[in-house]
């Protein structure tokens, strides 16, 4: 079933959106992240902040501001999807829309794009997409640079029983809820609270969403910039981990990669990257290929897992499981 493609509009009332942040230790992107929301074409009530054992001046940062209202929680009781949670209860709007501390906006309708889509009653919420700014502290290879200046929104609804037929690769191309950049009507996550679970909360949710028969949309304009700096250690748990998920959900399996083509691939699009020093495109080589090794490794471990079955991959997202993958700060 195909999904309807809709233009975006601008919707004929406002609706109130308050926004939640969980944090920990994020003082050096919360200014960007607030000053972006505080920005926005759509104003916001209220943001609500998380913090969970900052150490690093994040609350204090936050509370500088009038619009933010701070709540402090124990290291050990953080999850992303009770925190989250507690973030909509707490909250006053009609709308919630989450985030995190460390993204902050690209456009200044990124939230107004994301209300439009609500607009419509029967969505339960929208999400947009992760970007990445050309900087060179950031991994060239992931810069953003946008092929079209028009983004047109997807709507997924399907009738009762319509979500389980489809195709796993299907399942996979529409339950990409991020709450990154994602928002949602009040009173939907109330009635469903996200699993308390410690990674995955939102594509958990958009899977019960659409076999309830409620829509999503997905709006690529909807941006904010976002990156984490990764190693061997958390490409290798984070790529078991979100594949595990995929594959106990879904039943997707994610495809074994080759790390020499990869590799070269990488190399060559380094090379035409001018605005890098040969220096630069040396760093980010080595710094890529230990990536690329990481997630050879990872994915074949996985498929390895799965060809065994579903026991050997909950064995496996176990081994690797608990803690949600953590980025380098």
């Amino acid at each position: 079933m195909d999904p309807q493609r809709e233009q975006w509009q601008r919707p004929a009332s406002l609706p109130t959106v308050s926004v939640v942040i969980p944090v920990r230790n994020e003082a050096a992107r919360l200014e960007a992240c607030l000053a972006g929301i505080l920005e926005q074409t759509h104003g916001v009530l209220e943001i609500i902040v998380i913090d969970s054992g900052s150490t690093d001046g994040t609350c204090a940062m936050a509370r500088a501001h009038s619009k933010v209202r701070m709540i402090e929680i124990p290291p050990a009781e953080f999850s992303h999807g009770a925190t989250r949670n507690l973030g909509c209860r707490e909250s006053r709007g009609e709308l919630v829309l989450f985030t995190v501390g460390d993204a902050w906006a690209r456009d200044a309708d990124w939230i107004q794009r994301l209300v439009a889509a609500l607009a419509d009653p029967e969505v339960d919420a929208a999400w947009g997409t992760q970007v990445v700014p050309s900087r060179p502290e950031f991994n060239p290879l992931d810069w953003y640079r946008p092929r079209s200046t028009t983004f047109t929104p997807v709507r997924f609804q399907f009738p009762l029983g319509g979500f389980d037929r489809l195709a796993p690769e299907q399942k996979k191309a529409i339950t990409g809820l991020d709450d990154v950049t994602a928002l949602y009507r009040r009173s939907a996550l109330l009635e469903r609270p996200h699993p308390p679970v410690s990674y995955g909360e939102d594509i958990l949710w958009a899977v019960d969403t659409l076999r309830l028969g409620r829509a999503l949309v997905f709006d690529p304009g909807a941006r904010v910039f976002h990156y984490h700096v990764e190693n061997h250690h958390t490409i290798v748990k984070k790529t078991i981990t979100v594949a595990c998920l995929r594959y106990a959900l879904l039943g997707y399996v994610t495809p074994a990669q080759s790390f020499l083509l990869q590799t070269l691939r990488a190399w060559l699009r380094l090379i035409r990257v001018r605005e890098l020093s040969l220096d630069e495109r040396l760093r980010w080589a080595v710094y890529n290929l230990d990536l690329y090794w990481g997630l050879t490794r990872a994915l074949a471990r996985f498929n390895a897992a799965a060809a065994q079955g579903p026991e050997a991959v909950t064995r496996l997202g176990d081994r690797y499981g608990g803690l949600p993958p953590m980025p380098v700060k």
